[in-house]
């Protein structure tokens, strides 16, 4: 046995052998005691130094299991004795708002602590003074006698995890939670110091149900924190918004300030809470985490995969296909310090309609998907002309003149005639009164011209053209003119 479960050892002896003031010990529990404390022989209490945090192992002799068999008679003894196991306030303490009160009026340190305030009040007044023995025996009294308060769990746990390791504090947590299994402080204390793939699930328990334990949302929220996580990915930020929001509102109840005894401490909560919720109000999270943008060449569609945040891969399938990565470019990306992943992918054309699967592995390596996205060539030819049409604000018709006769070239609009249902055009007027002849869509060749007539000729030369368009989706544009 280690020198730090002999040190929790020498403090458990200590909160044992000493009465809880003000009461009267059963005889049977004082026969308890002095039975545990015959388990241990004087040179192994002497290996402790009381006052020493820096103590040998006990190798080469019977001491480890001296400690093994006392803790089991201490735990016997805790178990059986009420006036060790829980020393309840008396009525005219109350509850523990009252107890907070009256730690507010103490400071110093009080010789003679009868309550688990005036222990707690003892522990950090030993523990500012850098006696941390006593300070951890005088927490182990006030934890006793029964306080359900975050800040006495969380500071005492701190000093425990300083003391023993964290091996050595889940340890003596674990058997807390099981004795204190309706102290809720205890058990997101104990939460708290479970290997990381346990925390989450530990603290959402204590937030399930009826009556959720507030406090915990505040540390579920620091889970997902940049603080912890250093980058975060967007469903990191929607965590942590949602627990601090749960926390605020379960604050504003009055669900949070009757856990703590030092409201000092709840301040910096909410202060930290007010500060992480005003940034995530510049934020905008209820976005898709892939939406996807496709555009038409000559030989095939161009399909881009515009995501939400910052991705190490990008990995599609389509239809029910296989899983295929869209590898990387030769570009560093400064946000991951990876090689950027190719955010697009070619579908040949003449392909109408197709349902894609895309996974990504998000800024911290995890993968996130699949989330469907949807390819229709149709409503893609719409969106790409009337992008194109939307910022192309000079004509959209070109004028020549040949032999005599003036001309109107339609080419340009006729390149983009899979995103358009229809061009109104008129000759001299403000308003459209013809429709231009326009071949149906090739999507195989979408951008060519061969088989469309892609001028008008008039004898006269013409002064303005007036155009509207209709796209492929049916919305209409305004009647432009175009003057010459």
């Amino acid at each position: 046995m280690s020198s730090n479960q002999l040190r929790i050892l020498a403090v458990a002896l200590a909160v044992a052998a000493s009465p809880v003031s003000g009461q009267a010990q059963e005889p049977d529990c004082a026969n308890a005691q002095q039975s545990c404390g015959a388990i241990l022989q004087q040179d192994c209490l002497s290996r402790m130094g009381a006052g020493s945090m820096a103590i040998p192992d006990a190798t080469g002799d019977d001491c480890s299991a001296q400690m093994t068999a006392y803790r089991e008679c201490l735990t016997n003894m805790v178990e059986q004795c009420p006036s060790i196991r829980q020393a309840q306030p008396t009525e005219d303490e109350g509850s523990l708002e009252a107890l907070a009160e009256s730690l507010g009026r103490l400071g110093g340190l009080i010789e003679a602590p009868a309550t688990p305030v005036e222990y707690y009040n003892n522990a950090l007044v030993y523990a500012r003074r850098g006696d941390a023995l006593s300070s951890r025996r005088m927490y182990e009294k006030a934890i006793v006698g029964g306080v359900d308060a975050v800040d006495v769990h969380q500071r005492y746990s701190q000093l425990v995890k300083a003391q023993e390791g964290l091996i050595g504090a889940r340890e003596v947590y674990g058997d807390l939670a099981r004795r204190l299994a309706d102290n809720r402080s205890a058990q997101l204390a104990n939460a708290l110091i479970q290997p990381a793939n346990q925390r989450e699930a530990a603290l959402r328990a204590l937030v399930t149900g009826d009556d959720p334990f507030a406090p915990a949302y505040f540390e579920i929220a620091n889970l997902y924190s940049a603080d912890r996580l250093g980058a975060q990915s967007i469903d990191d930020k929607r965590a942590e918004k949602a627990a601090l929001e749960a926390f605020d509102a379960a604050d504003q109840s009055g669900k949070v300030y009757r856990w703590f005894l030092e409201k000092e401490m709840v301040e910096i909560w909410r202060e930290s809470v007010r500060r992480r919720l005003a940034a995530y109000r510049t934020q905008v999270l209820d976005v898709p985490p892939v939406t996807l943008s496709a555009m038409a060449s000559n030989d095939s569609w161009l399909v881009n995969l515009l995501m939400a945040e910052p991705a190490q891969a990008i990995r599609y399938r389509i239809d029910d296909g296989e899983v295929v990565s869209t590898g990387a470019l030769e570009a560093i990306d400064q946000r991951t310090g990876r090689p950027m992943p190719r955010p697009f992918f070619n579908l040949p054309l003449g392909v109408e309609t197709a349902s894609i699967d895309v996974w990504y592995d998000d800024i911290r390596g995890v993968e996130r998907g699949p989330y469907p996205v949807s390819f229709d060539a149709r409503a893609s030819f719409a969106t790409n002309t009337r992008n194109v049409f939307e910022n192309i604000t000079t004509k959209w018709v070109q004028d020549s003149e040949y032999d005599g006769r003036h001309l109107i070239y339609f080419t340009h609009l006729l390149s983009f005639r899979c995103g358009l249902t229809q061009i109104e055009y008129g000759v001299d007027r403000d308003t459209p009164d013809q429709v231009y002849p326009m071949p149906p869509c090739d999507p195989k060749d979408p951008h060519s011209v061969r088989d469309a007539e892609i001028y008008l000729e008039f004898e006269q030369r013409v002064s303005k053209v007036v155009i509207q368009l209709t796209y492929a989706d049916g919305e209409t544009t305004p009647a432009r003119v175009f003057e010459f």
